[in-house]
């Protein structure tokens, strides 16, 4: 317990935490090192000319090397900190005059009581002050940096298709991120949602100032087996967090689907439109998005459809991979609706993180197409010669309902000031 409140008060809480805080040191020893060589140098000169001087040496040596420690400390080391520079000069002061008397009571002690030479003294002071510099410019003079998580961005469902992308995406903006999964690997955090006491350890821990939540049970036809999984999953897992956001006063950007209609009629869904899911798995996301609202109030609940990207199984992937074997694929014509590329969904979750715009949108890829459609598209743009033949919902049977109709309006995007997704072709071709 006593280590883990160490590891905890120096913001170590998972590996990358580690690898972070151990990046941090590596860089302070850096500056260390070119202050200390700043500071041997005036105490060796003085030490010279004057033999005998080593308490004015010393004194003089950590007065000059202290400026240029700040300054190499706040460019490199302490990059977020939000100390004004004065402040932060005189804290830097404070903080070594400490350094300096702790050193200078060191330096008697070795020279006049243990008898090291003059010479000697001061590299042993170097290696046992350093770190007591470390922790103090850490904790006293850049402590005004932003508090832990106040910027950061939370990706859950990180290795999935979607997560993916909103990780690179988070990252090519430079945008500090965590992402979890319910598996951990070399880039996410192990998580599982449904575990309500580890979702509250992990988010308090960390404090997410945004929580782009993509976890979620997707698959459609086997949650007809596994309903109570499925809803355990995109329901209460999806409570649990937003629960927590509430506590910890995080948003929330939940990612829904169009499952959450009925699919009749044959126009575009608004987002206040009834909801009337026809399928296990869309109960399931309605759900997630009745306990987005009853707990949130900073929160966008972003409904998707006919997902594709580099990452996980899609129906492209799918198309091609059947094509390599057959001459002939039956696709369904009936059901209608837009393909939604990750990559491009992804630049837009982070434009909201940033927007403070709250509110329940649809997003995919601008145009209307069939199943059947696209299929054909994608045989066009992968120049393969697999024909696709148009089939009825009711000739290609499924365990669970698809609605036939899945066109989302986006007068929502367009009200907030959002920039709608480029066309499905387009997003296709990219993709390709």
């Amino acid at each position: 317990m006593f280590i883990r409140n160490i590891l905890k008060r120096l913001e170590i809480t998972d590996k990358q935490s580690f690898w972070r805080f151990f990046w941090q040191i590596f860089k302070f020893s850096l500056v260390g090192l070119t202050n200390t060589a700043l500071y041997l140098l005036i105490y060796q000169v003085i030490v010279t000319f004057l033999p005998g001087a080593y308490i004015l040496a010393n004194t003089v040596g950590w007065i000059i090397s202290v400026v240029s420690s700040y300054l190499l400390n706040r460019r490199f080391v302490f990059k977020d900190s939000e100390v004004t520079f004065f402040i932060g000069l005189l804290k830097c002061y404070v903080t070594y005059l400490v350094g300096l008397a702790l050193s200078t009571l060191l330096l008697v002690l070795w020279i006049e009581v243990v008898g090291i030479s003059e010479r000697v003294a001061p590299l042993i002071n170097v290696v046992i002050t350093m770190p007591v510099n470390f922790l103090m410019n850490k904790f006293f003079t850049f402590r005004s940096q932003k508090k832990k998580g106040n910027g950061m961005i939370l990706v859950t469902g990180a290795a999935g298709q979607l997560g993916t992308d909103v990780v690179k995406e988070l990252k090519k903006r430079s945008i500090e991120n965590k992402g979890t999964d319910i598996v951990a690997d070399s880039n996410v955090v192990a998580l599982d949602i449904t575990d309500e006491k580890a979702v509250r350890e992990y988010l308090t821990a960390n404090k997410p100032k945004t929580i782009i939540h993509c976890a979620a049970y997707t698959a459609v036809d086997k949650a007809e087996d596994e309903p109570e999984l499925c809803h355990k999953v995109n329901a209460e897992g999806t409570e649990n967090i937003a629960r927590i956001c509430k506590e910890i006063d995080a948003e929330m950007i939940y990612i829904s689907t169009d499952y959450v209609f009925d699919g009749k009629g044959d126009l575009p869904y608004e987002t206040d439109a009834l909801k009337a899911p026809i399928s296990t798995y869309g109960k399931s996301k309605l759900a997630g998005e009745e306990a987005v609202l009853k707990y949130l109030e900073k929160y966008y609940i972003v409904r998707i459809s006919w997902v594709f990207g580099e990452s996980g199984s899609n129906f492209v992937k799918t198309m091609l991979k059947l094509a390599e074997t057959r001459d002939e694929l039956n696709v369904v014509s009936d059901q209608i609706g837009s393909p939604t590329y990750t990559p491009d969904l992804a630049i837009l979750l982070c434009d909201m993180a940033q927007s403070k715009k709250h509110g329940i949108y649809h997003a995919t890829n601008e145009g209307f197409c069939s199943w059947a459609e696209l299929a054909t598209e994608i045989m066009q743009q992968s120049e393969n010669q697999c024909k696709i033949n148009p089939i009825t919902t009711e000739q290609y049977p499924t365990k669970a309902t698809r609605p036939k109709n899945s066109r989302l309006s986006k007068t929502s995007l367009d009200q907030a000031g959002f920039s709608r997704l480029p066309a499905w072709q387009d997003a296709l071709k990219r993709f390709l």
